[in-house]
């Protein structure tokens, strides 16, 4: 006697090893019903996240909503959707409301029907803004928030190992130089706010690890340097420009430069360990950081992008290419 065995095919149909039997036509279309039903209520249960993500005030709601539609599998064999937003449509959508929940509604946005995109555009600096997510298949938890024209990526997020790291590199070649071009401090300062807010919101609301770089303002902040060692003719160069600009650079009792910009701002540069030096801006506002002093005093500026080779404030290199 021949035995039978049962085996169940990817497309649904049964087979009886010994008999050739299969389903009936009646069974096929019971199953595709069964199917076509379960993927319904897949993209049901798709739109009900969708819409915690557009209406929920809730911060954690919010970021599980973004993550799961994220990687929502919503196609199926028997049932495709001919239009969906991308992974970074829906980072787009909940970094926005995120902000908005926290009331700072100034970044906009927006969707290309050319291109069948979101983005991100921003007041005073919308004529070329236009800000995406980068995402790949390696790295399925994290992000990079990038410029489109020029492919400056500011800031890097995981998801997984709840960090945000920004780029010190790209915030000077975009906002410094190229933004810098083209735009009134104003208009950048802005942008740069809602840069900081967005990281605030990932450390004050889930806790996240975050790395301002120079973008952080509070006068204990420390912004290690590039070379590991005393950046000497750099710091030649920044007595000269000093004194054309009619300030004076010292030298501290425990070595490190100063250079007093008034009664109340001061840039220090020294060494903070063996290996690493570093730069700080203190203010008696508590309100200043590197950027702020870029734009307020054109000698440092100068100064800085002609010495980036040993005093470029460090960027993450596990996350950003030199």
């Amino acid at each position: 006697m021949t035995e039978t065995k049962n085996e169940i095919y990817p497309d649904g149909h049964h087979e009886t090893k010994g008999h050739s039997a299969s389903l009936t036509a009646k069974g096929r279309l019971i199953e595709y019903n069964q199917q076509l039903k379960a993927n319904l209520a897949a993209g049901i249960r798709f739109t009900e996240i969708l819409d915690v993500l557009s209406e929920t005030k809730d911060t954690d709601e919010l970021l599980e909503a973004a993550l799961a539609l994220s990687t929502y599998q919503l196609d199926s064999a028997y049932l495709v959707y001919p239009q969906q937003y991308s992974k970074s449509d829906f980072y787009l959508i909940f970094l926005q409301r995120l902000l908005q929940l926290h009331q700072t509604s100034t970044m906009i946005l927006e969707s290309s029907e050319r291109k069948k995109e979101l983005h991100h555009s921003f007041e005073g600096i919308s004529q070329t803004g236009y800000f995406l997510f980068a995402t790949s298949e390696t790295d399925p938890a994290g992000a990079y928030y990038y410029e489109k024209e020029t492919e400056q990526r500011l800031f890097y997020i995981n998801f997984k190992r709840h960090l945000l790291s920004f780029n010190s590199q790209a915030l000077t070649n975009l906002l410094v130089v190229n933004y810098g071009k083209r735009y009134q401090f104003k208009a950048i300062k802005n942008l740069a706010n809602l840069l900081i807010a967005v990281g605030k919101c990932f450390k004050e609301d889930y806790g996240y690890e975050v790395d301002f770089s120079y973008l952080d303002a509070a006068n204990q902040a420390l912004y290690p340097l590039t070379s590991s060692k005393l950046p000497q003719q750099a710091l030649d160069r920044l007595f000269i420009k000093a004194s054309q600009a009619g300030y004076m650079l010292t030298t501290g009792i425990d070595g490190e430069a100063i250079l007093d910009l008034g009664p109340t701002i001061r840039l220090s540069l020294f060494a903070h360990s063996e290996n690493t030096w570093v730069m700080q801006v203190q203010d008696q506002a508590n309100c200043l950081s590197w950027l702020d002093l870029l734009f307020k005093y054109e000698f440092l500026k100068d100064w800085y992008l002609e010495n980036l080779d040993t005093i470029e404030i460090r960027t993450d290199s596990r996350y950003f290419k030199g």
